[in-house]
């Protein structure tokens, strides 16, 4: 190939360029690199240390009375009279009469069911006099005819040695048989007294049934409060027709409210950590876990929009289930005289469908070792080293306590808990820790 003249004008000037390339890089002098320093991350600190701890859980429920009495009618008829205080809302005593239902037709049955008793009662007195008499006769017909058996007697003996006629012997017969078959007659009334007296006795009772039923239907048409309560609903008013079946009122106990609230599983095993809520979302407590249980504290509070109202309240139970969905267990507590001290708006009564937050307190637990919730990550916990580094090291829970956390192993008493926030959280970097209180 022939190379054209005006290429080779070209080589010179790049042979050149190389040969003072490599002579800068052959006598200049290398840079000593310098290490970048370490700079140590500033964190809080705080020293682990047991504590005695008052294990608390909270939940949320809505009041409902503990008694709630429906006045279903049995009779029917008119509503003759109605309380002047009966509305919707009102506060009624206990013993206090609250309506009645037309009784004369119940009169009426009960007054029929006393003059069949007292009829019954009648015929059994003459059952037992006209025993007492028969009792009587019949000892005056027995002489008698014992009288009259030896005379007949007597007589036999004359007409066979002749002295008396046939006919005067055949007329002492009539009159002994006469006597004996009035004696048996007398007997046979007698023994028939007994079954007499057994009718009239079942009669009796029937009518005495009869009788306490028409006084129950009489009493049943009054309706009196059986405890102090506040009328929840009515439905019915003066001169109106009810019928037998249907509910007139429900009355709301005053005495006692209850609250079922439901609290996470994690809460309520941390009050008390024997308990063993099972898997099977039913709760296994012996006699020993229930007895604890009810020595649980409680507390109910209303929160009024930053003041905050508050009942002492007793643990009663807890429902037989776990919720399959929120995997919450019901607490049921109650508050005795939940209209006691009342002063609204400051302080109102605990009524029925408040919302309300239940707060649980188990028995102190002392010794335990408590960190923040906001120090574990994810089971571990960020530690500094006596040398000033950050150690990663995982722990193992016991349980949880609202923003607190109880730690059963992986760390000890003294050690230095990392407090604050980490990104990125590397073993073994420099930290430069502030002790937080």
């Amino acid at each position: 190939m022939k190379i054209k003249p005006h290429t080779w004008m070209i080589i010179p000037p790049l042979v050149l360029g190389v040969v003072l390339l490599l002579l800068m890089t052959r006598n200049r002098e290398e840079v000593p690199r310098l290490e970048e320093d370490e700079q140590p991350v500033a964190v809080e600190v705080v020293t682990l240390q047991e504590e005695t701890l008052i294990p608390e859980a909270r939940g949320h429920g809505t009041v409902a009375p503990s008694r709630i009495w429906a006045a279903v009618s049995q009779v029917q008829g008119s509503v003759t009279a109605l309380a002047d205080q009966l509305r919707p809302g009102a506060v009624v005593a206990e013993g206090s009469r609250l309506l009645q239902v037309d009784e004369s037709d119940y009169r009426l049955s009960l007054a029929e069911a006393e003059a069949a008793l007292m009829a019954t009662d009648a015929s059994l007195q003459q059952l037992q006099v006209q025993n007492s008499n028969l009792t009587k006769s019949l000892k005056i017909e027995e002489e008698l005819f014992e009288s009259n058996e030896k005379e007949w007697r007597r007589l036999q003996q004359l007409a066979q040695q002749g002295t008396l006629s046939q006919s005067q012997l055949d007329a002492q017969e009539r009159l002994y048989l006469t006597q004996k078959r009035q004696l048996q007659t007398t007997r046979n009334s007698l023994a028939l007294l007994p079954g007499e007296r057994h009718l009239l006795e079942a009669q009796q009772k029937q009518q005495q049934v009869r009788l306490q039923q028409a006084e129950k239907m009489v009493a049943r048409t009054r309706f009196t409060a059986p405890f102090a309560a506040r009328v929840a609903e009515l439905n019915v008013e003066l001169d109106q027709y009810v019928r037998s079946g249907e509910r007139l009122l429900v009355l709301d106990d005053l005495s006692q409210a209850e609250v079922t609230a439901q609290f996470s599983l994690a809460q309520f095993s941390a009050l008390l950590p024997e308990i063993n809520l099972g898997e099977e979302l039913k709760l296994k407590l012996d006699s020993a876990q229930a007895a604890a249980l009810m020595q649980l504290s409680a507390k109910v509070e209303l929160d009024l929009g930053g003041e905050v109202v508050a009942w002492d309240a007793r643990f009663l139970r807890t429902l037989s289930t776990i919720d399959p969905k929120t995997r919450t267990v019901g607490v049921v507590v109650a508050v005795d005289e939940p209209y006691r001290r009342a002063n609204p708006p400051f302080r109102p009564p605990l009524v029925k469908g408040m919302f309300v937050r239940v707060i649980l307190t188990g028995p102190p637990r002392p010794q335990e070792l408590m960190i923040p919730r906001s120090a574990l990550h994810d089971n571990r916990v960020y530690l500094l080293t006596p040398d000033q580094r950050l150690e990663v090291r995982p722990v193992t829970v016991a349980a949880h306590y609202g923003e607190r956390v109880a730690v059963r192993s992986g760390v000890k008493v003294g050690e230095q808990l990392v407090v604050s926030r980490l990104t990125p959280a590397i073993s073994g970097m420099r930290l430069a820790p502030l002790q937080g209180e």
